[in-house]
C-alpha cells in the first residue's frame, strides 16, 4: 500500500525521483538528434509569479509558434547543474529544423521557438550565459507590483508546503535582512534545489524551509537585476510587460508581444485567465511593504524610463 501510494502521490519522494529519471531518459533521447535542433528564437526571462506562465501559454497557441518540449528548460540559471551540461542538453529542448520548415509550410509569416523560465531574470551569470548560447534571442520580461508579487509567492510556497510562517513573520524577517544576504541566499536555492540549501545553510535560518522563503522581497528589486541584463543586451532586445496591465488587457499584450517578435495578429477566442485566490493582504503589512518598495520603484521607472502604475 505505500508503495503504491507513493508512486501515485505527487509530492512523495519516490514519484519526483521518477519524473527526473524521466526527464533525464527523454533529454538523453533528444540530445542524440541535438545537432538538428534549433535554439530559441526567443526566451521570458520571468520574473516569477509575475504571470510568465500564462503569457507563454497564450503565445504557444499562436500558430507561429512552436514551444519547448518544456516550459522551463532551466538551463542558465545552472538548476541541478543543467548548465553544464552544455548547448547539447540545451538544444534537446527545441524542434528540430525539420520540423521548423515543415511547419512554415502551413503558415504565413516566420515560425519561432522558445522558452520561458522566470528565474532567469534573478540569475546575475544567466545574461552572459544566455548571451553567449543566443545572443540575438527576443527577451521578454514580466514585472507585476512587487507588494502583489511578494504575497502571491508566499501562498505558493506555502501551498507546496513549504511555508509555515505567517507573511506577517515572514515580512518582519525579511524586512531585516539585507538584500545582499537575501540575494545570496536564494541564488543558492536555484542552483542546487531545495534539500541542497537546507543542508548547507538550514540551521542558519531556523524556520526557513525553502530558499523561495528568503526571496520575497529580494526579487522585487527589479531595477537591480535589470540593469545588469541591459548592460549585457541592448534595450531594444526587450520587451518589457507591466504584469498588471496585461492582467487588465491580454489581448492588447499579446498583439505587443506578436509585433515584437514579427509574427502575424492571431487573437484566440478566449483568455482564460484563472487568478489564484488567497486571503485579502493585512493592512499593516501592505502599507508596510509599500514603503519597501516605493524607492525601489522609482529607481525601476527612471531605469525604463517609464511609470508602472503601482501603488506606493
Amino acid at each position: 500500500m505505500g508503495l503504491v501510494h507513493d508512486l501515485f502521490d505527487p509530492k512523495s519522494r519516490l514519484r519526483k525521483k521518477g519524473q527526473r529519471w524521466k526527464r533525464h531518459v527523454r533529454y538523453w533521447l533528444q540530445t542524440k538528434s541535438s545537432a538538428d535542433r534549433v535554439l530559441p528564437n526567443f526566451v521570458a526571462l520571468g520574473g516569477m509569479r509575475c504571470g510568465t506562465t500564462a503569457f507563454f501559454l497564450y503565445l504557444k497557441e499562436h500558430p507561429n509558434i512552436l514551444p519547448t518540449v518544456k516550459k522551463e528548460p532551466r538551463f542558465f540559471d545552472n538548476f541541478m547543474g543543467n548548465y553544464k551540461r552544455g548547448e547539447q542538453w540545451y538544444r534537446a529542448n527545441f524542434p528540430t529544423a525539420s520540423q521548423m520548415e515543415d511547419h512554415a509550410r502551413s503558415v504565413t509569416g516566420p515560425v519561432l521557438t522558445g522558452e520561458a523560465t522566470p528565474y532567469y531574470l534573478f540569475h546575475p551569470k544567466a545574461p552572459e550565459r544566455l548571451q553567449a548560447v543566443v545572443p540575438e534571442a527576443r527577451l521578454v520580461v514580466l514585472l507585476r507590483n512587487p507588494v502583489d508579487r511578494a504575497y502571491a509567492h508566499y501562498f505558493k510556497n506555502t501551498r507546496k508546503g513549504y511555508e509555515s510562517a505567517s507573511f506577517a513573520e515572514r515580512v518582519e524577517q525579511l524586512t531585516a535582512l539585507s538584500f545582499e544576504e537575501a540575494h545570496a541566499m536564494s541564488l543558492y536555492g536555484l542552483e542546487h534545489g531545495q534539500e541542497a540549501w537546507l543542508a548547507a545553510h538550514g540551521k542558519r535560518y531556523p524556520g526557513v524551509e525553502h530558499p523561495h522563503d528568503l526571496a520575497y522581497l529580494c526579487w522585487g528589486h527589479y531595477a537591480w537585476y535589470l540593469e545588469h541584463w541591459l548592460e549585457v543586451f541592448p534595450r531594444e532586445q526587450f520587451l518589457i510587460i507591466n504584469s498588471n496591465a496585461m492582467f487588465r488587457d491580454v489581448a492588447g499584450t499579446m498583439q505587443q508581444a506578436h509585433d515584437f517578435l514579427g509574427i502575424p495578429h492571431v487573437q484566440l477566442p478566449e483568455y482564460v485567465n484563472r487568478p489564484s485566490k488567497y486571503p485579502k493582504m493585512g493592512d499593516t503589512e501592505r502599507s508596510r511593504l509599500q514603503a519597501y518598495y516605493a524607492p525601489l520603484n522609482q529607481e525601476l521607472e527612471a531605469l525604463l524610463g517609464e511609470s508602472m502604475g503601482w501603488d506606493t
